[in-house]
C-alpha cells in the first residue's frame, strides 16, 4: 500500500508548492529497498510546516512540536506519517543531498541513499542489507 500512499502524500505537499522529500529509511524504500516500513518519513521546507500540516486537517494530525527538527504525525490510511522540518539558509537543506526518483510511477523528491547510510547507526537492523542493495542496484534516478 506504501506504493499508493507515498505518491499521494508527496503529490498533495507538491500542490501547495511546499518543497520537501522523503527521508531516513523511507528514502532507502522509495530507491528500492524492500523492508516492512513503519512510517513514512518527510521533510518539508522551512517555515512551511503550519501550511502543511493545514493540507492534513481532516486526517486529524498532532499538533505541531519540537523546535529542530519541528514536527507532527497523522495517520492517513491506516497508516503513519511523520512530518519534520528543519532550519537551513535553503529552507530544505543542500540541493546535492537531494534528487528526483522515480516511485511507483510517480516522480518524488528523496534525499539521496549515501546521506542516509552515512549517518545510518552501525547497529541499525538495515545496515548490512541496505549497504548490499545499494551495491547491486542502480538507483532510479529523474534527471533534466
Amino acid at each position: 500500500m506504501w506504493t499508493v500512499i507515498i505518491p499521494e502524500i508527496c503529490k498533495r505537499i507538491e500542490s501547495l508548492g511546499v518543497k520537501y522529500h522523503v527521508d531516513a529509511s523511507s528514502s532507502l524504500y522509495v530507491y528500492g529497498l524492500d523492508f516492512e516500513m513503519d512510517d513514512l518519513d518527510i521533510t518539508v521546507e522551512w517555515g512551511k510546516i503550519g501550511l502543511v500540516r493545514q493540507a492534513f486537517l481532516q486526517h486529524q494530525p498532532e499538533a505541531i512540536s519540537g523546535t529542530e527538527p519541528q514536527k507532527f504525525t497523522f495517520v492517513y490510511r491506516q497508516y503513519l506519517i511523520d512530518v519534520m522540518s528543519y532550519q537551513s539558509e535553503s529552507g530544505i537543506g543542500l540541493d546535492s543531498e537531494r534528487i528526483q526518483v522515480n516511485f511507483s510511477g510517480h516522480t518524488i523528491w528523496s534525499k539521496t541513499p549515501s546521506f542516509y547510510l552515512n549517518r545510518m547507526r552501525k547497529d541499525h537492523p538495515l545496515r548490512t542489507s541496505a549497504f548490499r542493495f545499494f551495491k547491486h542496484h542502480p538507483l532510479k534516478i529523474i534527471t533534466e
